[in-house]
C-alpha cells in the first residue's frame, strides 16, 4: 500500500488523476487489497515520459510498454479520447497510464464508463469524485452518496448501453468478462434483464449480447 501511495502522490503532483479499481476498492470500500493502478492524464498537461523518469529516480521501473489506439478502436473499445497507454511495473505493482486527448473535464464528459462501481476518481484537490451522474442518478440531489453506498455494499449496475457506433461483439464480450470479474470478487449485479438473458448475480452470471443492446 505504501508504494502505491507514493506512486499516486507523484502522479497527482503532475496533474494526473487516479481511477478504476484502486479508487473503487481502496478509497471507496476501504480494502487493502487491489489489482493494479490506473492513472489518467491529459496529453496537453502531463509528460508521461517525464513522469516515468521521476519514478525511476525513486524506484526500479520495469517492463515499460506503450500501446496506441486510433479513432475507430479506442481504449478498451469504449473511450475514443484515450490514444495511448503506458504500462510498467514497480516491485510487482502494475501501473497503467492512459493518455487522454483532451482535458480532465473532457475525460469526465466522455461518459464511457461500463459500471456504476467504476465512476470514481481522485485528483490532487478531490479525494473522491465521480466522472458524471448516469441515468437515474442524474435526478438525485447527491448522486455520489448513492453510488458510494452501492459500491460499499458490493452492488453495481450496468450504465453503458452499447449504442456507440464502434461497439461490436468483442466489445460486449469484454464488458461481460469485466462483470464476471466483479461478481467473482463478491459483487452483485443489480438491474433488469430481458427474457432472453439469464439473471446475473453473485452465484451465477451469464450475459448475452442482447443484454447490452437494451435501451
Amino acid at each position: 500500500m505504501e508504494l502505491a501511495e507514493q506512486v499516486i502522490d507523484v502522479a497527482l503532483a503532475m496533474d494526473m488523476w487516479v481511477f478504476g479499481g484502486y479508487v473503487r476498492d481502496v478509497i471507496v470500500r476501504g480494502q487493502k487489497k487491489f489489482g493494479d493502478i490506473d492513472l489518467g492524464c491529459s496529453d496537453k498537461k502531463t509528460n508521461v515520459e517525464q513522469f516515468i523518469r521521476v519514478l525511476g529516480t525513486r524506484f526500479e521501473v520495469k517492463s515499460v510498454r506503450s500501446r496506441r489506439f486510433n479513432d475507430t478502436k479506442g481504449y478498451g473499445r469504449m473511450s475514443k479520447g484515450i490514444k495511448r497507454v503506458e504500462r510498467f511495473v514497480i516491485n510487482e505493482l502494475h501501473i497503467d497510464v492512459v493518455v487522454f486527448d483532451g482535458s480532465f473535464t473532457d475525460w469526465c464528459d466522455e461518459e464511457s464508463v461500463d459500471f456504476t462501481s467504476n465512476l470514481f476518481y481522485k485528483t490532487w484537490d478531490t479525494q473522491l469524485g465521480i466522472r458524471y451522474a448516469p441515468g437515474r442518478f442524474k435526478h438525485m440531489a447527491n448522486p455520489i452518496d448513492e453510488l458510494v453506498k452501492m459500491t460499499r455494499a458490493g452492488i453495481f449496475e450496468r450504465i453503458w448501453d452499447g449504442s456507440d457506433e464502434h461497439a461490436n461483439h468483442m466489445h460486449v464480450l469484454q464488458i461481460c468478462q469485466r462483470a464476471r470479474d466483479l461478481v467473482n470478487r463478491g459483487f452483485t449485479f443489480k438491474g433488469s434483464l430481458d427474457r432472453k438473458s439469464t439473471r446475473l448475480n453473485s452465484s451465477h452470471i451469464t450475459i448475452s449480447y442482447a443484454v447490452f443492446c437494451l435501451k
